[in-house]
């Protein structure tokens, strides 16, 4: 099966609390969280530095069709209205009208790979905690299952298009997560980070 990067419109579910919506906001906040998914890899920084989750999701509840219905919103400031007011009721008013299918059931991973995809969660929360951000930034669970998967393909001779792997998440992810994978660095316990556990390179024989 041929890995690609996930559409910018799939990001949505990154987002806490997306599952609470109904149709029409969740098409709403698949297409805000597409928006600042790109502005997000155009300035190289995390999603939330654009715009933060608790604002993404009133945005869609509230759905605003103004300027000012964009500045009632906590966390939309002045700036981002000047910015990119525009850009955010376009994506509400074509979210909303065009809500996302249902989605469809993936193959669960073999008993092998959900005990990796569960060192991995651990090895990306303590990257994130380090870095001073939110773990579900740097890596929720279904970008973890996809570079798993990948994985147990057995095609390692260059990264595939994964989030994991590229951009910001893989210059602080992407090295430490293919070092554990191909044997190169263990996830030992770590009593004195604040994750509990750390990367350290294996010796080679």
């Amino acid at each position: 099966t041929a890995w690609r990067r996930p559409a910018p419109g799939e990001s949505y579910r990154r987002v806490k609390g997306w599952a609470r919506l109904n149709a029409r906001e969740r098409g709403a906040l698949r297409e805000l969280s597409a928006w600042r998914e790109r502005e997000a890899l155009r300035g190289n920084r995390p999603p939330s530095r654009v715009l933060n989750d608790r604002s993404m999701l009133e945005l869609a509840r509230t759905g605003p069709s103004s300027e000012d219905g964009l500045r009632a919103v906590r966390g939309v400031d002045e700036g981002v209205v000047r910015r990119h007011g525009r850009r955010l009721l376009a994506a509400i008013e074509e979210g909303a009208a065009n809500p996302p299918e249902r989605e469809p059931s993936r193959a669960p991973l073999s008993p092998a790979g959900e005990v990796w995809a569960a060192a991995l969660h651990g090895l990306v929360r303590a990257l994130a905690l380090e870095a001073g951000i939110a773990p579900r930034f740097l890596g929720p669970r279904s970008e973890i299952e996809a570079v798993v998967r990948w994985w147990l393909e057995g095609d390692h001779e260059s990264r595939p298009p994964l989030p994991l792997l590229e951009g910001w998440r893989g210059a602080l992810a992407g090295d430490a997560i293919l070092a554990w994978l191909g044997g190169e660095a263990a996830l030992v316990a770590d009593p004195d980070s604040e994750a509990g556990v750390r990367l350290e390179p294996r010796a080679r024989r």
